[in-house]
């Protein structure tokens, strides 16, 4: 729930795990219903409902708070209901080690809470190896899921205890360039440009550049954080003409000056050329050497509106200048005598499939049918997204019925190289989640797998933010999706509006519990 102080030093861990190892070591530890005595609350329903309720309490925190392996509670309750559990029952010693034995464990914790004046909690903790028992017991006086907390952290100290990184850090600042030699056949890649730009606009630590090269003018925006002159720019800017090899060599070895000063996390160049490179491919690599030197990543994006000499020539310049390649792909749906097709174009290799590939295209792996691209040179001079099916019918003898408009991958390519130097748990997605007549955005980790329109039970971390709806934003890191009929605390379970409440209320920073919903949109960053 809240940052949790560093309890033991390190050496004493490692000493008390020499001297003690079977804490450490332990199988596992199987945590019982509580023992409820005094006038048990009505949110927490009657004495059995309450003492399962404040076991998966305890469960939740000791899974979150640190290291050790903890029964299934559905094993746990599902034994306990099939013989007969007595939640009024004193528990000796011999009935703690049955329960050892059943479950193969090496603690059984019960606790026994008196709802009195003030409240009083016991943490039996019995140790199956060494058939003894250990009780630690607290006043819980202040607000009683933060005091439970604080208890259980107390009773379970002989544990390794987990620890969270925060994400209130100062974002490191990073440089990306957009090198674009305008064609008018490159047109229809400008509004994937502009949205891909879209989301890297007003990123902080971000220094974003622009360098477009335009009927043999260039201009030139040097990386800024302040990014309103290259929105503007690159919305008025038409893609239409062509340029000569000398326009475009010239503005790429004017680069080295424009270069800023500072530290940066990383440094990248994203590079949109014509054919034009190709009378002067020497030059193109000695100047994207030069930018390595000064430890810029060049990344050669190969355009589908090329011929084929002009692709090979460009991958050559990359393979020279030990740049990155990567080949943009477009894709159209089709129909034939046999039914709907998927055709994708990358490098002049055409694919096709039954079903729609899903992002990203990792054509090195592909298992399905693949027409190389002399296969393809050999049914048309040059193949572009307009004249894909064209070449299909040619290649494959089947007749195209129907096609649905051409869809490129060049917004994703951008947008996911420019964050390919974060580590996988600092990239993000965003679902919007629907819960209880009330939407919350929710961050989570960018592998991990969701589906619009599915209801998912989310146990998160939730920390102040002035600037969201309702008051406050999750912990992408500290956030787990759970199947909706997992056993979970109930008395975690909030609502959006309810999560800022119980920050205010009890004037602390965070709070773990758990929220369920539908997703209804998901954006991935």
């Amino acid at each position: 729930m809240s940052l949790r102080a560093f309890r033991i030093p390190y050496v004493m861990i490692l000493i008390f795990i020499a001297f003690f190892p079977e804490f450490i070591l332990g199988k596992e530890i199987s945590i019982l219903p509580a023992y409820i005595s005094g006038e048990v609350p009505p949110v927490l329903g009657s004495r059995r409902e309450a003492g399962f309720e404040l076991s998966r309490l305890s469960r939740h925190y000791l899974k979150r708070n640190f290291f050790t392996e903890i029964t299934d509670p559905k094993l746990i309750e599902n034994y306990l209901n099939e013989t007969d559990w007595n939640e009024e029952a004193d528990l000796k010693d011999q009935d703690l080690y049955s329960y050892c034995t059943e479950w193969d464990s090496h603690f059984v914790v019960q606790d026994q809470i008196d709802f009195g004046n003030p409240i009083l909690v016991k943490t039996v903790i019995f140790n199956c190896k060494n058939q003894s028992r250990q009780t630690i017991q607290s006043k819980l006086i202040s607000n009683f899921i933060l005091a439970y907390e604080k208890h259980n952290d107390k009773s379970f100290r002989f544990l390794p205890p987990r620890y969270y990184e925060k994400k209130n850090k100062i974002a490191p600042n990073y440089e990306i360039s957009l090198f674009i030699d305008i064609h008018s056949s490159y047109a229809y890649y400008k509004k994937d440009v502009l949205k891909s730009l879209s989301s890297l606009y007003d990123q902080d630590g971000l220094y974003l550049g622009v360098t477009l090269v335009k009927k043999d003018k260039t201009v030139n925006i040097p990386p800024t954080k302040e990014h309103s002159e290259i929105k503007k720019l690159m919305e008025e800017t038409g893609w239409q003409g062509n340029n000569q090899t000398e326009s475009v060599v010239s503005a790429l070895q004017g680069l080295k000056s424009k270069v800023t000063s500072g530290k940066k996390e990383s440094r990248k160049i994203f590079l949109l050329l014509s054919s034009s490179v190709k009378d002067k491919s020497g030059s193109i690599i000695m100047a994207l050497n030069d930018l390595r030197h000064m430890e810029i990543e060049p990344v050669i994006l190969i355009p589908n509106h090329s011929d084929l000499s002009t692709i090979r020539e460009l991958q050559r310049i990359g393979k020279a200048s030990n740049s990155r390649v990567v080949g943009i792909t477009e894709y159209q749906k089709i129909g034939t005598s046999e039914g709907y097709e998927y055709l994708y174009l990358n490098q002049f290799n055409v694919y096709s499939s039954v079903e729609e590939l899903q992002l990203p295209f990792n054509w090195n792996q592909y298992q399905g049918k693949k027409y190389d691209a002399s296969l393809v040179r050999a049914a048309v001079d040059v193949i572009t997204p307009y004249n894909l099916y064209l070449a299909y019918e040619k290649i494959s003898d089947k007749r195209v019925l129907e096609k649905e408009e051409i869809k490129t991958d060049l917004e994703y390519i951008l947008r996911t190289e420019s964050n390919s130097d974060q580590s996988e748990k600092d990239r993000f997605q965003t679902v919007l989640l629907e819960s209880k007549g009330e939407a919350i955005w929710i961050q989570l980790p960018y592998d991990v797998a969701v589906t619009k329109g599915k209801e998912y039970l989310i146990q998160t971390t939730f920390v102040l933010d002035p600037l969201s709806t309702w008051g406050v934003k999750n912990a992408p890191v500290e956030t787990n999706l759970l199947k909706v009929n997992s056993t979970y605390p109930k008395t975690l379970m909030v609502k959006p509006s309810q999560a800022k409440k119980f920050l205010d209320t009890n004037k602390i920073r965070e709070f773990n519990g758990y929220i369920q919903g539908t997703v209804s949109v998901i954006k991935k960053k």
